[in-house]
């Protein structure tokens, strides 16, 4: 019975341990070859450019996919430095966020507004950025039943004025 016991918590301790990663939820791995296209879905900012330090962002994602479109509040922000895309580090307090799914229909568009001061420790500067998510479609799109996902990125350029 003891031995029973022994392998059982062994076996509960992996199954707790294998759930442990260093990578990031919110997808700041990411890199500019996964940003993929869909047809039919759009994700961009409210504005081309932004004047002065921004500390909030809205976002809009329109679906026009023939499909639901699910997403969340993950986000990675990146900054274009030296010719390439490199991630904006979440401050101290920030880089969590709530795990909900937003779905959103097919013909409808939805607002993503986005406290970059909160999850940054503080506004982003004079620059070019991105806003990347995930998007998920629905099963009838994939081939093998399994959910598309999309990786889309909205850019920006902030410009202080």
């Amino acid at each position: 019975m003891k031995k029973c016991l022994r392998i059982a918590v062994i076996l509960l301790s992996l199954l707790l341990f294998a759930g442990c990663s260093e990578k990031p939820a919110d997808g700041s791995k990411i890199d500019e070859g996964s940003i993929t296209e869909v047809e039919g879905l759009v994700f961009r900012a409210e504005q081309e450019e932004y004047g002065g330090a921004l500390s909030s962002l809205t976002l809009t994602v329109e679906n026009n996919t023939g499909d639901e479109v699910t997403y969340g509040e993950a986000y990675t922000a990146q900054r274009f430095e030296d010719g390439e895309w490199k991630t904006v580090p979440f401050g101290k307090d920030g880089g969590w966020f709530i795990e909900i799914a937003y779905k959103l229909p097919d013909g409808e568009s939805a607002e993503v507004v986005i406290d970059l001061a909160k999850q940054h420790s503080e506004a982003l500067s004079d620059g070019r950025y991105r806003i990347i998510k995930n998007f998920y479609l629905s099963a009838e799109r994939a081939e093998d039943g399994s959910k598309v996902l999309a990786t889309l990125a909205a850019e920006f350029t902030v410009s202080e004025q």
